[in-house]
């Protein structure tokens, strides 16, 4: 949906899918993962997105999915797992940026980036959740003549995070995320630039 003359745009997508022997990663007794079937699942959600420009300088961007992902019939190693939560599928991701872009100086934009993630099941017995997260980001950049020069902050509050946790027998096994840290680069865009030469 389109409104407001092109500045609000809005989508949205609905889905169910019903797997049957589906194949998903299982960590073995020895530690080492393995693919095994994973009987029946199902997977249903929302995915949406909105990108609005309130006035001429500013865009908002937001998108998410709102999902479950559940055993209807699994069974590992003779335990019964249907009904629980899938492991590491998280009910709600969400990312929203305000990006600013002065009419008074051409080619600079500024942005601020939240990244959100529901806690989720670290297994498939549903027995510990991961708390999920919220980080930052900020973004600047200046591009004049088909270069392009950036500057990143991210995750500026600088909180513990974790794209992914699990939990087996052998214990906790989680991905720890990248404290604060800053990045920046130089770029050309060879297209661009000889554009704006004719």
């Amino acid at each position: 949906i389109s409104l407001l003359k092109g500045n609000l745009h809005f989508d949205l997508s609905a889905y169910w899918m019903d797997g049957f022997n589906e194949i998903i990663s299982v960590r073995q007794e020895n530690g080492e993962f393995r693919n095994e079937n994973a009987g029946r699942t199902r997977h249903m959600g929302l995915e949406y997105g909105v990108h609005y420009k309130p006035i001429k300088d500013i865009v908002i961007r937001v998108s998410g999915s709102n999902a479950a992902h559940l055993f209807v019939e699994y069974d590992e190693r003779g335990t019964s797992y249907s009904g629980n939560s899938m492991p590491q599928a998280p009910a709600w991701i969400f990312n929203t940026e305000v990006i600013y872009k002065p009419s008074f100086a051409k080619g600079l934009r500024i942005g601020v980036e939240m990244m959100h993630m529901s806690p989720y099941y670290m297994d498939a017995a549903n027995t510990k959740q991961f708390n999920g997260f919220l980080i930052f980001n900020a973004r600047a950049g200046y591009e004049i003549k088909g270069f392009e020069i950036w500057c990143n902050l991210m995750n500026f509050t600088n909180q513990l995070w974790s794209p992914n946790a699990s939990l087996s027998r052998w214990g906790e096994s989680i991905t720890v995320g990248n404290p604060i840290n800053v990045n920046i680069g130089l770029g050309y865009n060879f297209v661009a630039g000889m554009y704006k030469k004719k």
